[in-house]
């Protein structure tokens, strides 16, 4: 199985990162949101379109930008800045088309206990223990805005440092989790815990790491806004691994 993992696009172009996935070929993408612009929501659509005719699986989670658009939230943001918008157009422009807006919707619209997440396994090739998994736009626990409202701190929770990580290992172990998938911090970074001693990796593009079994692993993909994105291979070079990988569309690379 070859995963794509995508956040934080905040009204980015997305013919790099689908020209790229050309090469790679997932079977499943996992995008977890802050799309923010309508040509983007529907460059998404299309392609998820695309990949769901094939049979591919498309898994996509809102962030915190759409639950704020969405709901007329009023928020700052340096991103909103860098695409000279105001928290309000993107709502206007949003409300004024119905299928950019009918799948932002779509995406709070979710009846489950954790709507703000969805759980998953990754299946390492033919052997090995599948790891249970869980996919957010924020984090259990983290460093939080103040007036966030309790229902969507899964949207806005942000591991910071190193140490916003340990109650979040913490969570994954009462939840019988082995991975934890998530955007929101715009810097790639990769947590490991191994008998809650924990180490943080800053990726660069092209960096690999084998997600180990009895392992502890906390995956922040990095913003395609800033060219990131991250893929997880279970038969690289036809080994029975799972093989993290990080990526920028802006340095070329695509390894």
């Amino acid at each position: 199985m070859r995963y794509a993992l995508l956040t934080d696009i905040h009204g980015r172009e997305l013919s790099n990162f689908i020209d790229e996935m050309q090469e790679f070929d997932p079977d499943v993408l996992i995008c977890l949101g802050d799309f923010d612009q309508v040509p983007t929501i529907h460059q998404y659509l299309d392609y998820k379109e695309r990949l769901e005719a094939q049979g591919k699986t498309v898994i996509t989670l809102p962030g915190n930008h759409d639950h704020c658009i969405l709901n007329d939230i009023e928020m700052y943001s340096p991103t909103l800045s860098d695409q000279r918008k105001q928290y309000w157009e993107l709502r206007d422009e949003l409300r004024q088309d119905p299928r950019a807006l009918e799948f932002i919707s779509s995406l709070f619209e979710r009846e489950r206990e954790f709507p703000l997440r969805e759980s998953i396994q990754l299946v390492p090739g033919v052997v090995g223990e599948n790891f249970n998994t869980i996919l957010m736009h924020g984090a259990i626990k983290g460093s939080c805005v103040d007036d966030v409202e309790e229902e969507v701190t899964d949207l806005w929770n942000r591991l910071e440092w190193v140490g916003h990580s340990y109650p979040n290992h913490r969570a994954m172990e009462q939840l019988g989790l082995d991975v934890m998938i998530r955007g929101h911090d715009h810097r790639p970074t990769y947590d490991t815990f191994l008998d809650r001693e924990g180490k943080r990796y800053t990726p660069h593009p092209g960096d690999k790491f084998v997600l180990v079994g009895g392992m502890a692993h906390i995956i922040t993909i990095g913003a395609y806004f800033d060219g990131w994105y991250a893929t997880i291979d279970t038969q690289f070079q036809e080994k029975d691994l799972l093989i993290l990988s990080y990526h920028n569309v802006d340095t070329g690379d695509n390894q």
